[in-house]
């Protein structure tokens, strides 16, 4: 079962069973990868893929879902892809939100660190952050 646009593009703050429903949808995009994977030669592409949607929402202090995974327990493609995916989500307008400007998403990661985050991704994101900003202003151009 997918997520709801309900759900999705709610204005307001979830509730608890909506939450619950956002919170299966790493399970989801696993096992459909998973099921891809067991019926191709290309698997090493799709590992890699189904490491990052089961465990890109874990947090390196184990709080994270679905499986409340801790350091290095997490793949590090999905380590990676949390910063991305959480510094997107910041730097993006939601329906329930405004984006926020690069700098404050900079320091919502960097407060994360060693809690929701790798520490040493988080360092190497703040050594490279300059190219995140270049590239949210050459989209934000665009529009």
């Amino acid at each position: 079962m997918w997520l709801p646009d309900a759900i999705l593009l709610k204005p307001g703050k979830l509730n608890p069973d909506e939450f619950k429903s956002i919170q299966r949808h790493p399970s989801i995009g696993g096992d459909a990868i998973m099921n891809v994977e067991s019926k191709t030669k290309i698997q090493p592409f799709l590992t890699l893929g189904r490491e990052i949607a089961y465990c890109y929402h874990e947090k390196w202090d184990g709080t994270g879902y679905p499986k409340a995974l801790k350091d290095e327990a997490i793949p590090l493609s999905a380590r990676i892809v949390a910063i991305a995916d959480v510094y997107d989500a910041l730097t993006s307008e939601r329906s329930y939100k405004e984006a926020f400007p690069h700098k404050k998403a900079l320091g919502i990661i960097a407060d994360s660190r060693a809690t929701h985050f790798d520490p040493v991704i988080v360092d190497v994101f703040l050594d490279v952050e300059a190219e995140f900003d270049r590239i949210i202003l050459s989209y934000q151009e665009a529009e």
